[in-house]
């Protein structure tokens, strides 16, 4: 739908801009979103977003009435997807002018940095270059409309991972970007939440502390898609931890020769045995116990309260991604 309304306006530009100013400035957009009468486009970068504002953003309007009608809104964006590649290009600059302790930082969501621009960042980690990057993993594309990301766990409901009659939700498994990024070669890996001040802190400045590549990677809720009250973001980053539904985690190069000994699981309650149990409640804290408080996983459930066989199968699968991270820290 997106890339047939674009073909559309790009038709429409193409009778009323110059081809070179087509050809070097439009073209390399992308219409990252349409909702409603409100379109968002995606410039490759903060120059080409704003010349388009200052000179071209009439005629963007003037095609989308042609194409849509009424009065439809643009909003002009710089795209993420190829920032860390972009950042390699200002690290060599930086080193270049003998600017090497300046830190330099890449902020991007999980789409931008699991998906359509993992490429990027997969080849700014290789690089070896000081560069870090900070990840707002919300588990959906909370800047285009709420579709679901590899990021999304298993049952949730999003656009494009619709619960319906066929289809339970998202039936895939959610991509693990700690657990690739600590496969590239001497990068710094975190998995925090700021519901956790002390680990999201001691993350971030270890980050910047390390001299080379670096991701921390954030727990963030997205109240809307989420389904859970604006007030209910830190409370809900921190049940996202304790039912290993988002375990932290620290992954330092410099801390020893082996996975064991790099990577560190403290933060997480309990972090010996499967789930955390409250001592006072015997309650476990497991995946089900996270998707009963979410909107986003409503429909899992039965009226009487029962969760459906597909989140049984994600609680099974958060589970074995805790097993993977014990086992590599050298827990079991």
């Amino acid at each position: 739908m997106l890339d047939d309304l674009w073909a559309r306006l790009l038709d429409t530009l193409a009778r009323t801009l110059p081809q070179p100013v087509l050809d070097n400035w439009v073209r390399p957009c992308r219409l990252v979103a349409a909702e409603g009468d409100h379109l968002r486009i995606a410039a490759p970068n903060k120059f080409s977003r704003d010349w388009l504002a200052q000179n071209y953003l009439d005629a963007l309007h003037q095609a989308a009435r042609e194409a849509l009608g009424d009065h439809p809104r643009i909003t002009l964006v710089v795209d993420s997807e190829n920032a860390p590649a972009d950042a390699m290009g200002i690290r060599a600059r930086w080193d270049q002018m003998g600017w090497h302790d300046k830190q330099l930082w890449v902020i991007g969501g999980d789409g931008a940095m699991l998906d359509i621009g993992f490429q990027s960042l997969s080849r700014m980690l290789a690089s070896g270059m000081n560069i870090k990057v900070l990840v707002i993993d919300t588990q959906v594309y909370s800047n285009t409309g709420g579709q679901s990301s590899t990021a999304s766990y298993m049952g949730q409901n999003t656009k494009f991972s619709v619960h319906g009659t066929k289809i339970p939700g998202k039936v895939e498994r959610r991509k693990e970007l700690a657990q690739i990024c600590m496969m590239h070669p001497n990068t710094f890996v975190a998995q925090t939440s700021c519901a956790m001040t002390n680990h999201f802190y001691k993350s971030i400045i270890a980050a910047n502390e390390y001299d080379g590549p670096a991701v921390v990677s954030v727990y963030t809720t997205c109240q809307p898609e989420h389904g859970v009250g604006d007030n209910m973001a830190m409370q809900q980053s921190k049940l996202a931890v304790d039912t290993r539904t988002f375990p932290v985690l620290i992954y330092d190069p410099r801390k020893g020769d082996k996975i064991a000994q790099r990577l560190s699981l403290q933060g997480n309650p309990s972090e010996k045995t499967d789930f955390f149990i409250e001592p006072k409640t015997n309650e476990v804290y497991d995946f089900i116990r996270f998707a009963r408080t979410e909107g986003r996983f409503a429909k899992q459930f039965d009226k009487d309260g029962n969760p459906s066989e597909t989140l049984i199968r994600a609680k099974q699968e958060r589970l074995d991604n805790w097993h993977t991270l014990q086992e590599l820290a050298g827990i079991i």
